[in-house]
């Protein structure tokens, strides 16, 4: 049965690449050059200089929603943003890094429409 293994690691890949968000798998390059942008929410207890200096650098076109709170669209993995800002190891204080499919809630209107053109971006990226 030589090549059994790899057969199945390929096909279990293939069906990762096509249905992503079922397979629950990180798939790095594949899932930033084959998928539209994503939003991530970027949250800390409170405002932290070298957390708002990463994303202002990493991260131009960021909503900053309030004191140590950010959202950023981005083709990269989740991982991989926090890496970009630092996270791993503290640099950047305490901080979660949310990937956010679907959004809902009452907040400000031009917030609102920093998400429709983060989205508009993404699918003009795409086409």
């Amino acid at each position: 049965m030589a090549g059994g293994a790899e057969s199945f690691e390929l096909a279990v890949r293939t069906w990762a690449l096509l249905t992503p968000a079922k397979a629950g798998v990180d798939l790095g390059w594949a899932e930033r050059h084959f998928w539209s942008m994503s939003l991530y929410a970027i949250i800390a207890p409170g405002e932290d200089a070298n957390l708002t200096a990463a994303v202002v650098d990493h991260f131009p076109e960021h909503y900053k929603v309030a004191p140590g709170q950010f959202l950023i669209s981005s083709k990269l993995t989740t991982q991989e943003v926090s890496v970009t800002i630092e996270a791993p190891g503290g640099k950047v204080g305490k901080v979660l890094i949310i990937r956010a499919e679907n959004q809902t809630g009452w907040h400000a209107k031009d917030m609102w429409e920093w998400i429709a053109s983060q989205a508009a971006k993404s699918a003009i990226s795409d086409g």
